[in-house]
């Protein structure tokens, strides 16, 4: 089983609380199908982690009471609110900063978890989990407005990931117990009306129960068109890792 690991976090521990924890927190909380506006959810979680004890509260004052966080708590305020209040709410501001201080990477940690617990569960095989990898960005995540727009993206990268690959593997096949060819599967599976007798791979033959033409073999193959969505990806990914393709 092969997991990527988790992206660190660049936390100051500015108030002596457990930055680290309340990241990991939003981490575990969230995942790319939740429907959630990331703004929301960062206001969400900046206020779940402030204190609720005045003990806890009141000890922040020597750092908030002399910040940016406390002007801007100050300027929220008509200035009659008890002292804990705007130490609450300096508070949230110094939470909510560091959330967006780690954005890119709390996003990327998101996508990481998603994809090691499909690997745990046999969606995605270790050699595609280790493409996924190479050409992972943790920046490009931070374009995302909603936790499910993490989700397209990850499933567009898959899909360039998997045509890449199609590209780079070369098969031999046999049409009509005829001609032999050897090609790129991507050649392949953009043709038209070939059929398919036998079809091999590093020597050894992919078992088929009949011939194939271009639209049955795309089927096969796991697409349903030379241009695919995820399931197709998903599925094709299956079938090239049952066949040793990815090992």
């Amino acid at each position: 089983m092969y997991k990527i690991g988790l992206l660190g976090y660049n936390c100051v521990e500015w108030l002596e609380q457990s930055d680290d924890e309340m990241l990991e927190d939003f981490v575990n909380i969230y995942d790319i199908d939740d429907s959630s506006y990331i703004s929301d959810a960062i206001m969400e979680h900046a206020d779940r982690n402030v204190g609720i004890y005045y003990d806890d509260i009141y000890a922040t004052a020597s750092k908030l009471g002399d910040s940016d966080y406390w002007e801007e708590a100050m300027s929220t305020f008509s200035g009659s609110e008890p002292l804990y209040k705007m130490l609450q709410s300096a508070w949230f501001y110094y939470n909510e900063a560091q959330l967006y201080n780690n954005l890119d990477v709390l996003l990327a940690n998101i996508v990481i978890s998603n994809l090691n617990t499909r690997n745990e569960d046999g969606e995605i095989p270790d050699d595609f989990m280790m493409l996924i990898e190479e050409r992972f960005d943790p920046l490009d995540f931070t374009t995302c407005d909603r936790f499910c727009d993490l989700e397209d993206m990850l499933n567009d990268l898959m899909i360039d990931i998997y045509s890449a690959l199609l590209s780079e593997i070369e098969v031999d096949y046999w049409v009509n117990d005829e001609e032999r060819f050897n090609e790129p599967l991507d050649n392949i599976v953009s043709s038209n009306e070939i059929y398919i007798d036998e079809f091999h791979y590093n020597n050894q033959k992919i078992p088929m129960n009949t011939k194939f033409m271009s639209d049955d073999f795309l089927e096969f193959l796991g697409l349903d068109s030379v241009s695919y969505d995820i399931e197709d990806v998903e599925r094709g990914i299956g079938y090239l890792n049952e066949w040793g393709v990815l090992n």
